[in-house]
């Protein structure tokens, strides 16, 4: 069972007026009126005791309003919460005996070394091994595996491969699974993970664990990297698009955290998969983003649970390295087409507008130049203006409210403008890196140009690091981070120029 556990954000408190009670939060700046029963519930909020412990005997129903509740809090900055997920492996045998049936889907392709691998990791898992199943999906190999894979290795559960040809594609090959004819009572769940991919021993039991929550369709875990001995294996491991990170979320819905679940580690319900269509047939690259996003149309919930952690043989050779971004990057534009709920609001973008007009005025000089600059700062400084009006009942005096105070406002606004400065300087430096390598030779005469590509590409860096906090020396992360931002704007133009991304592609190794 996914648990939930709640605590005051280290900026917020709770005050209390003569009929009601508030949130009042010093960054970001704000104040949510609780009435008597939410005012009750926050208070008793501790971060230790999960919220099915606080709120017992509450029903299912009344328990997912409570956690939407205070979830839109966490969103809003005003709560902190951290997810358990309780062991299946700790209940009675009988128990055990009717946990959900999982049938764990791997598609292969010319990757006979990685299945072997893999499938051995697989036979260490900790779920009751009655209860699951493995189908192995070639998907048109040079050389069929059946013969490679005819040995499974000792403790493995029943083992079937099925052989597709030609080459589809690995959302096809997952959906050659979902849809086969069933050789006996299909199981409940689905869960995916890659060839090139090392689940560690509780990954099965931490993704049916969470998945005992009634209302959650899909959740997805952790991809770190298998290897470490080279500088770009550390950093993928650290950085790569399939490492959401160390703390869980609700997923796939915009605004959230984590955009989607990557499928070389989810767990779906079959009911949910099947309602969706399963995956979009001929997908080469971004099938998992398309799906999160699909699912979360049809009002179905996601989580990422970052306890259930598989293993990922990320690629440590500079040009595989360079084609694998480019290539995520050119699903880019489909993905937003197909999409388009999933689009940042303008008022969000004011800060990139910002950054523009910065480098518009770089690049001009002169008095248009500064024109430019001064737009853009006047952009900024009313953005935070608009914000600190709208939230401007923190502000109030008093003992009842507990005022933030002048000073607590001007930096939490100052913050909060800097925030969305590093966070567009990130998304610019991604989107538009080989753009500014490219204009350097002309920008030689442009001294502040050189200066502002240089501002934006080091606060681009450092809103990376914050935002994932590596463990990485930055040896490790500076090179890395350059050749990950190049690649994946290389792609990213490279798609807008050739037409768009196309939905079947090439064969994918």
């Amino acid at each position: 069972m996914l648990e939930r556990i709640y605590r005051l954000s280290p900026r917020a408190r709770l005050v209390q007026g003569a009929s009601y009670g508030a949130l009042v939060c010093a960054y970001p700046l704000q104040r949510v009126a609780l009435n008597r029963t939410a005012f009750a519930l926050v208070s008793a909020l501790d971060g230790v005791t999960p919220l099915r412990a606080l709120v017992s005997p509450a029903g299912p129903a009344q328990l997912d309003e409570l956690a939407g509740f205070l979830e839109g809090l966490v969103t809003q900055g005003c709560l902190a919460v951290r997810y358990a997920v309780t062991p299946l492996t700790a209940l009675p045998e009988a128990a055990q005996a009717a946990l959900p049936g999982i049938e764990v889907v791997v598609p292969v392709l010319d990757n006979a070394p990685g299945a072997s691998r893999c499938l051995a990791a697989l036979a260490r898992q900790t779920y009751p091994r009655e209860r699951w199943t493995v189908t192995l999906v070639d998907d048109g190999s040079g050389a069929p595996l059946a013969e490679a894979l005819s040995s499974p290795p000792p403790g493995l559960p029943a083992l079937r491969v099925l052989r597709l040809d030609p080459n589809r594609g690995p959302a096809s090959a997952r959906n050659a699974a979902l849809f086969r004819p069933p050789e006996g009572p299909p199981s409940e769940l689905l869960a995916f993970t890659d060839s090139d991919c090392v689940p560690e021993p509780g990954w099965l039991s931490d993704l049916a664990g969470a998945l005992e929550e009634p209302g959650l369709a899909a959740v997805g875990g952790r991809v770190l990297g298998l290897r470490q001995d080279t500088w770009l294996a550390r950093y993928d491991g650290e950085c790569a698009s399939l490492n959401l990170g160390a703390h869980g979320a609700p997923a796939g819905a915009p605004g959230d955290r984590i955009a989607y679940l990557p499928t070389c580690n989810l767990a779906v319900r079959r009911t949910a998969l099947e309602a969706v269509g399963g995956f979009t047939p001929g997908l080469r690259l971004g099938e998992d983003v398309d799906l999160s996003w699909r699912l979360r149309e049809r009002g179905f919930r996601l989580h990422y649970v970052p306890a259930a952690t598989v293993r990922h043989d990320y690629r440590d050779r500079i040009g595989p390295f360079l084609r694998r971004k480019a290539a995520y990057a050119s699903t880019e534009g489909w993905l937003r087409r197909a999409h388009p709920g999933q689009h940042l609001s303008a008022a969000r973008r004011l800060p990139g507008v910002a950054v523009g007009l910065a480098g518009l005025g770089a690049a001009v000089g002169g008095p248009p130049g500064m024109a430019a600059l001064i737009v853009g700062a006047g952009l900024l400084l009313g953005e935070s203006g608009r914000h600190g009006w709208r939230n401007r009942a923190a502000l109030r005096g008093g003992s009842a409210w507990g005022t933030v105070g002048a000073w607590g406002t001007v930096g939490a606004l100052a913050r909060r403008t800097g925030a969305l400065l590093l966070q567009q300087c990130r998304s610019w430096t991604r989107q538009h890196a080989v753009l500014g390598v490219a204009v350097l030779p002309l920008a030689a005469a442009r001294p502040g140009l050189i200066l502002w590509l240089a501002a934006v590409a080091g606060a681009g860096a450092w809103g990376e690091w914050l935002a994932r906090r590596p463990g990485l020396k930055p040896r490790d992360f500076v090179p890395g981070f350059a050749l990950d931002v190049l690649g994946y704007s290389f792609g990213r133009w490279r798609s807008r120029w050739g037409g768009g991304f196309p939905v079947r592609g090439p064969r994918t190794r």
